[in-house]
């Protein structure tokens, strides 16, 4: 059997070296090491060929983050994981904005080097695989004809997408600087802005079709394709038209070259063929409207809301907006479904938890799915903790045993399709059954107090600094991350002061998380993400928390008081119904009030 992967690990102590390659050759990979970036460099040099690099950032002579670069520079396709300790994560953020793949944190465990090396290698994988097939692709294409070349538009059953692919084809066959589609719109009487493809004059483009001289509508309605005057250069034309009905304009921009004969004529080959596919495309539409209801709940279903994200995904992407995709399962996928007949007061719990501008839809006979608009990753959880216990209610009433399962995806974070949002809606709901929370045994009675003395008990012991460091990293990783919407809650116990320093280095960085910190507003430094809060008097001043959830990835700590050596009983966890329930417990907890 033929090694995994060749992979070089690039670290000065020995007991570093020896782990890494005894771990890594046990599990199949060929490895070589290097106690130095220049040792480094000059086996990349000599060869064979490497697939990964293991790096660690505090090395003689050159360190890590200098290493990174030379290494990006040199071999940009060549993958690179850096190592650090937990004190050092803002030089593992600077090799990775200088090229690095990833980093881990020391001490490795086996476990977690496998897993990342693992997830690195088969990215890799993926990425030389999609481009063998795009350059097959377009090697393939180069044999087809302009009509073998459009003939998946015909089996486009959504209008708006076979207008978008249309353009898409055109400024590629006419080889036009840009374009923008317009689709015909019964209801509106008019032609409407579908999508647009490139850049240069389409920021300007009208929100709908302007008016078109006489004579050129003669032409575009027989299926001719019409130069006009464009912002900057001629533009050309394209009609699609169906017994003599115009259903959509395409409106190519020219480069400085102008329009050749050839492209005009390939053009109107197009446009003949998108009317006959949006007059099918039209009818198919039609058929499916008839099957979009659920006739037992008058619900929509799953294929309607697939229909309506398309475009509230559009509309939140020009608008700069955030939506979620909510997933609701009745029982698990063992347990027997709650009958149909029993589902109304299901239904109207969640509808009367949600929105006026949500929509639920209903998929088999006890999967809800609800489009959450306008809705951040923080939002979305609000929203769906208010579903979750509404629905939970109801079921006791009228299926007692059963359960609910949910679990939210969010837009642009988590993707940009109901696919993709669906996809990672569904697995937070699994994760959901297997979460440390069903085991801590909870209801809306239990205090701060009682909630951390019971993962208390889940600690072990850490090294005296360990709880500082991980607030640091955290304050380090708002520089990194500042788009990312979240909370951030420190409650430092007895080490307040080491904490404020990392939070006054931020300055005036303009971050979307918001940090909450229990200390008074006079000591708190001036940043403007930063707010002072009031823990409850009962909960133990020397408990330590941090508590970190929204977009950015999960993370939650308690830490008890420090022993006579110093060392902290600690619990932390990456667990993501776990963190948003104490992110929630807190935001109550203390109302986020300032001090005054």
């Amino acid at each position: 059997m033929g090694l995994k992967a060749r992979i070089l690990a690039v670290d000065d102590q020995l007991y570093s070296r020896s782990f890494l390659e005894g771990v890594l050759a046990e599990a199949g990979y060929g490895v070589a090491t290097a106690d130095s970036a220049a040792a480094a460099i000059a086996s990349l040099e000599r060869g064979p060929r490497f697939d990964l690099v293991l790096l660690d950032l505090v090395m003689p002579e050159m360190d890590g983050v200098e290493t990174a670069r030379q290494l990006r520079e040199r071999w940009p396709d060549l993958p690179v994981v850096v190592m650090t300790g937990v004190g050092d994560v803002r030089s593992a953020l600077a090799a990775m904005k200088l090229g690095a793949t990833d980093y881990m944190l020391k001490p490795i465990e086996r476990e977690e080097l496998l897993r990342a090396v693992g997830a690195v290698l088969n990215q890799r994988v993926i990425q030389h695989e999609n481009a063998r097939l795009v350059d097959e692709n377009l090697a393939i294409m180069g044999l087809l004809s302009v009509y073998e070349r459009a003939l998946p538009l015909l089996a486009s059953r959504q209008r708006r997408t076979l207008a978008s692919d249309w353009l898409e084809l055109l400024c590629a066959e006419t080889r036009a600087a840009g374009g923008v589609v317009w689709l015909s719109d019964a209801a509106a009487g008019a032609l409407l802005r579908c999508a647009a493809c490139g850049e240069g004059a389409l920021r300007d483009a009208p929100a709908s079709f302007g008016p078109v001289p006489d004579e050129p509508m003669q032409l575009l309605l027989a299926g001719q394709p019409v130069e006009a005057a464009g912002p900057g250069a001629s533009s050309l034309l394209v009609p699609g038209v169906r017994h003599g009905e115009l259903l959509v304009v395409a409106r190519l921009d020219a480069r400085p070259e102008g329009w050749r004969p050839a492209s005009v004529a390939v053009a109107r080959k197009l446009g003949e063929l998108v009317g006959f596919a949006l007059e099918n495309a039209t009818r198919a539409e039609a058929l499916e409207r008839e099957s979009l209801a659920d006739p037992q709940t008058e619900l929509p279903r799953r294929i309607f809301l697939e229909r309506v994200l398309v475009t509230e995904i559009e509309k939140a992407q020009r608008f700069a907006r955030r939506l979620a995709l909510l997933r609701v399962e009745l029982s698990g996928p063992d347990d027997p479904p709650v009958p149909r007949d029993r589902l109304g007061p299901v239904i109207e719990a969640i509808r009367a938890t949600l929105r006026a501008t949500d929509t639920l839809a209903i998929e088999g006979d006890r999967l809800f799915w609800v489009l959450l608009s306008d809705a951040d990753p923080l939002g979305s959880a609000a929203l769906k903790r208010r579903v979750g216990r509404c629905v939970r209610e109801a079921l006791g009433e009228v299926a007692p045993g059963a359960r609910a399962w949910l679990g939210t995806g969010s837009f642009p974070a988590d993707g940009a399709s109901f696919e993709a949002l669906a996809d990672v809606a569904t697995s937070r709901a699994a994760a959901a059954r297997t979460s440390e929370l069903t085991a801590l045994d909870l209801d809306e009675r239990t205090r701060l107090a009682d909630l951390a003395a019971r993962l208390l008990r889940r600690g072990s012991p850490m090294p005296p600094h360990f709880v500082a460091e991980m607030a640091d990293l955290l304050a380090g990783e708002l520089s990194a991350r500042p788009k990312d919407r979240g909370m951030l809650f420190l409650a430092p116990g007895g080490e307040r002061p080491s904490w404020l320093g990392p939070l006054a280095e931020l300055g005036t960085l303009d971050t979307a998380t918001e940090v909450f910190v229990t200390a008074a507003s006079e000591t708190l430094p001036q940043v403007p993400c930063l707010h002072p809060m009031i823990l409850p008097d009962d909960l133990p001043v020397e408990v330590a928390w941090i508590v970190r959830f929204g977009e950015a990835p999960p993370y939650a700590l308690v830490a008890g008081p420090p022993e006579r050596d110093g060392r902290r009983n600690v619990f932390h966890t990456g667990d993501r119904a776990l963190v948003e329930e104490l992110a929630f417990r807190l935001r109550d907890a203390t109302g986020l009030e300032a001090e005054a």
